[in-house]
Order: C-alpha cells, then sequence, then structure tokens
C-alpha cells in the first residue's frame, strides 16, 4: 500500500478478503486514496464515512439470504455450521450473520463445529450427530471442497437419503471450487450477487472478450474485480478534473457492472442490492432460485 501511494496512484483496487482491506484501509486513507474491494464482504467495514467502497453485499445481507433461501424453497430449518478453528475475524462475521440469520427466521442453530487440521472427516461426522436438515460450511475452497468429498461418502455409506442439504458462503464460490471438489460438491448452494442464468448482452460480452483473452472462462471472483475496476474508471472518466477520486466516486455513479447496476451510498456501500443463490449442477454454476 505504501509503494502505491508512494506512485500516485488515484485508488487501489483490493481483489482479497477483509483482513487485508483492514491492513491497506489506513494507509490508503491517510493518502485520501479510496480503497474499492471486490471479496470483502465483512459487516465491519460498511457504515462508516472513510476511503472504503464495497461493491458487493455484506456478509449479514447475504447469510440472510441463504436463510430465507433454505427456509422457502426446502423448508429447512434445522442448520449445523462448520468453520475453521483457527479462522480470522472474516469467518467470525460468517458465524455472527449467520446467528442472527438463523435466529430472525425462527429457525434452530443445532450444532457450531470448529474444523481443526485436517479432520475434516471428525468436523462432519460431528454436525450429523445433530441430525441437521442443512449443513453450512463457513470455509474457503479447499476446506469447502474437501468438507463435501467427506459429507459424500457419508451419503454413500448411508444410502438413506438422510443426508442434509450443503451450503457455502461467497468467497468459496469460484471457479476452483468445482475443479478441486468435482462431483462432491454438486448441488451446493450459495448466496451471491452474480445471475449465473444472465444472457445479457453485457454478460455475454464480458465472457466472450475475458476468454478471447485469457482463453478460459470467467468466474464469479473474475467479475467482481472487473466491474470494480471499472467502477474506477467510469468515475475518473466522468469529469473527474483534479477533484480527490473519493469524491468522484461518490459523485459520478451509478456504474455500469456486468450484471447490474453499481450505485454506492455517501458512505461507499452498496445502495441496492440483487442478491440470487447458484449452485453447482453438473460442473457449473447455475440459478439455484
Amino acid at each position: 500500500a505504501g509503494e502505491l501511494v508512494a506512485a500516485g496512484v488515484a485508488a487501489i483496487v483490493m481483489p482479497a478478503d477483509a483482513t487485508l482491506v483492514a491492513a491497506v484501509l489506513p494507509v490508503a486513507e491517510a493518502a485520501g486514496i479510496p480503497v474499492v474491494g471486490t471479496m470483502a464482504t465483512a459487516t465491519a467495514l460498511g457504515g462508516r464515512d472513510d476511503h472504503f467502497f464495497r461493491n458487493v453485499p455484506d456478509t449479514a445481507a447475504l447469510a440472510g439470504h441463504s436463510v430465507r433461501h433454505l427456509a422457502t424453497k426446502h423448508g429447512v430449518r434445522r442448520i449445523a455450521l462448520i468453520h475453521r478453528a483457527d479462522a480470522g475475524p472474516e469467518t467470525a462475521d460468517w458465524l455472527a450473520s449467520a446467528r442472527q440469520a438463523i435466529a430472525a427466521a425462527g429457525g434452530s442453530l443445532v450444532a457450531e463445529i470448529a474444523l481443526a487440521g485436517e479432520d475434516h472427516a471428525t468436523a462432519i461426522d460431528s454436525a450429523l450427530a445433530q441430525a441437521p436438515e442443512a449443513l453450512w460450511l463457513m470455509t474457503g475452497t479447499n476446506d469447502t471442497a474437501r468438507l463435501a468429498a467427506r459429507l459424500a461418502e457419508r451419503r454413500e455409506a448411508q444410502r438413506d437419503g438422510r443426508a442434509p442439504r450443503l451450503l457455502g458462503i461467497l468467497p468459496a464460490a469460484g471457479k476452483t471450487l468445482i475443479e478441486t471438489g468435482g462431483v462432491a460438491i454438486e448441488g451446493i448452494e450459495i448466496a451471491a450477487p452474480f445471475d449465473a442464468a444472465d444472457a445479457s448482452p453485457e454478460n455475454l460480452a464480458f465472457h466472450k472478450a475475458y476468454s478471447a483473452r485469457f482463453g478460459d472462462t470467467p468466474d464469479i471472483p473474475a467479475m467482481f474485480a472487473y466491474d470494480a475496476t471499472r467502477v474506477v474508471l467510469q468515475a475518473l472518466g466522468r469529469g473527474h478534473s483534479g477533484k480527490p477520486a473519493r469524491q468522484a466516486l461518490l459523485e459520478h455513479g451509478p456504474y455500469a457492472g456486468v450484471q447490474q447496476p453499481i450505485v454506492f451510498d455517501r458512505k461507499g456501500d452498496l445502495e441496492r442490492e440483487r442478491i440470487h443463490v447458484i449452485g453447482v449442477h453438473e460442473g457449473r454454476f447455475v440459478r439455484a432460485d
């Protein structure tokens, strides 16, 4: 961050979690440089009159949408959580948001299991012992894939149709999850500001351009990073005229995202949020709501 400030950048785009954003923000704040986060969902980063801008919903909104989806579409109310025992503040925020959302929906939190080391099988067995209707993995990509594999093994052993539904969180929702998890993560559902069925010209053009340049299909983090970068470029291109970049970001919206307009409130938080539920089906993300 210090090197970027010294280089005279107008803004910093951070495709990183809230822990790293929190470390970089004081340096950028002192220099009057806005930080646009692409995957930093922590609620503590919002509601503050600072230089942080977020182009994704916060953890509370995503968790609430997940729980409402479970209740309304699947009739699920008994939920167990698995998280890393040594996780940082980002996971703690997901856990707090999940507890609040489950309580608000009249659900039942039947277990919170702390995953220690590489003992994914024990974590799954401990959760299943409480007979949850849904298992919510508050973990990153690798742990989510490995926990899903252990759950698939238990499903195969039981063969009685009682296996719980599987949920994940936005930080795990990249194509690496599909590549790593394989058939084990088929059916997992994740709340995300991403429409897997979007056939708009803007979304199709983004996919085409990305594939032409990188020889691959874009995943969800790539789309968020692209949107965040375009927000900065659009703000600076709409009459920046030497004014501070933070002021330009606040004054010159709404901004054209790949799938939806991006509108910031006066504190740099999203003013309008469209959240979907995506699931993995036959090796790709699809709409699940």
